[in-house]
Parts: C-alpha cells; structure tokens; sequence
C-alpha cells in the first residue's frame, strides 16, 4: 500500500508541476498581449488623429472629445485588467506549488533540508534581492507599474490639455 501511495503522490507532483508550467506560459503570454493590445491601441490613435486635418480639441464637440479621451484611456485599463489577471494567476501558482513542496516533503523526508524543485525555487526567490530579480519575478510588478505608468501619463497628457481647452465653452454653454 505505501508502494501505491508513493505512485499516486508522484503522478500527482507531476501533473501539478505542468499545471505550474501551464500557468507560467500563460502569464508571459498575458504581458505580450497587453503590450500588443497597448501598442495597437496607441498606432490607431496615431494613425487616426495624427494625420491631416489635425483634430482641434478647442473646436471639436462634446461627442468628438469624449470619444478620444474614451480611446486614450482603453490602454491604461489594458494594463490594470492584465496586472489584476497576472496575480490571479501567480496566485494560482503558488496555491500549486505549495502543494508540490507538501509533496516533496514526504517523498525526501529522510533528506535535510527538504529537497526538490519547488524548494530550490523559494530559496532563490528568498535569497534574491536584485532590481533585476524584482521586475522580472511573478506576478511582474516591474513589468505592470511601468506599462500602467506609461499608458497613465499618455493620457493625462491629452486630457488635461482637452479640460483646459474646452472649459471655458463648457462654463460659458451652462451659463
């Protein structure tokens, strides 16, 4: 019976830890994404507003300049929707590779300290303490701050400068 417990527990460790590499390829595919998705949103913005005849924020309605701050925001929110997803999944990681190192703590019991891949990785990630190490390690904090920082001050930008154009129209429309 232990012989049997021991092949469940390492088919186990083994269909956990591709559910771990699953969810780690995710992760770096959701950081391509966004930035595809930012990057695309920001060439129609250009290839829309940039050419001839330029859009006169000052002279332009109420629609037309809702309508561009709506677009010039969509990439700021790509970025804080795939920042919020990321640590969902990081979170799911670690759920998966606690579990792993329960695993490797039976199966390398006898072996001081615990041994096993999941054990390697948290010592790494305890003993590092790099810049480096900080913007590239899950759930990419480095990576997120600087797409959502960015996007944020590209469209802070043209709206403040939108508000201050069309404001006085505003108020004098109310008035």
């Amino acid at each position: 019976m232990p012989q049997d417990a021991t092949i469940i527990r390492m088919e186990e460790y083994k269909s956990l830890r591709a559910e771990i590499l699953e969810r780690i390829r995710e992760a770096n595919t959701l950081i391509l994404t966004t930035a595809g998705g930012i990057g695309g949103a920001y060439a129609v913005l250009v290839s829309t507003f940039a050419r001839e005849p330029h859009l006169k924020f000052s002279q332009a309605n109420l629609f037309v300049n809702s309508c561009f701050l709506l677009i010039i925001w969509a990439p700021v929110l790509f970025a804080l929707l795939a920042a919020i997803k990321s640590r969902e999944i990081w979170y799911m990681v670690n759920q998966l590779a606690g579990y792993v190192r329960r695993i490797e703590e039976i199966e390398y019991a006898s072996v001081s300290p615990p041994s096993g891949w999941e054990h390697r990785m948290l010592t790494l990630r305890e003993e590092s303490k790099s810049l480096f190490r900080w913007f590239s390690r899950p759930p990419y904090p480095g990576i997120y701050g600087i797409m959502f920082g960015l996007t944020f001050v590209v469209a802070a930008v043209p709206t403040i400068h939108i508000i201050i154009l069309t404001a006085p129209k505003l108020i004098a429309h109310l008035y």
